[in-house]
């Protein structure tokens, strides 16, 4: 997994273990808005492919700050030649924001259901600054606050033979 690129798989998974840790990065174009908007409320939904025993774990989302590129981002580099600070995207206020910007509690991940995260005031401020050009668009770095090595739960991604369950951005402005 390390040096690995999942950017074009149908899933990607998360899990926080002590020995094995997924997450993934996701980005958004969302140039279609007017720079002039007031952003008064967005949503990811993702839809839940899989959800192991013991998976089902709060999972939030962080800023990113590095201009990752998909096909060459892995658990070590952002891309090709550049590695994060910490593997992962682990080191805030180099690869992440320490702030989570949305999650999923607890116990709320269904296999066969979308979920949403609704971004928090973080999070509102942070998508009004991609659509007012103020923050750099990096997306965002999903991942576990807790679990184990062996529970994982499967989130579709872009890549997704049923385009219903792709992952969507929705804002309102």
């Amino acid at each position: 997994f390390p040096t690995g690129n999942s950017g074009g798989d149908a899933d990607h998974y998360l899990r926080h273990g002590a020995l094995i840790a997924e997450r993934f990065v996701i980005k958004f174009d969302v140039s279609s808005i007017p720079a002039s908007s007031t952003v008064t409320g967005t949503t990811l939904t993702g839809y839940c492919s899989l959800n192991g025993a013991n998976a089902d774990k709060q999972a939030d989302l962080y800023q990113i700050l590095r201009n990752w590129v998909e096909a060459e981002v892995t658990w070590t580099a952002w891309s090709s030649g550049n590695n994060w600070t910490t593997v992962g995207a682990e080191s805030t206020g180099n690869d992440r924001s320490a702030t989570s910007v949305a999650n999923v509690a607890d116990g709320a991940f269904d296999a066969g259901a979308a979920e949403d995260w609704v971004f928090n005031g973080d999070g509102l401020t942070l998508v009004q600054g991609w659509v007012s050009g103020g923050i750099n668009n990096y997306g965002v770095l999903c991942k576990q606050a807790e679990g184990d090595d062996v529970a994982y739960v499967g989130v579709a991604s872009s890549d997704n033979g049923a385009a219903g369950n792709r992952p969507k951005l929705t804002v309102v402005y």
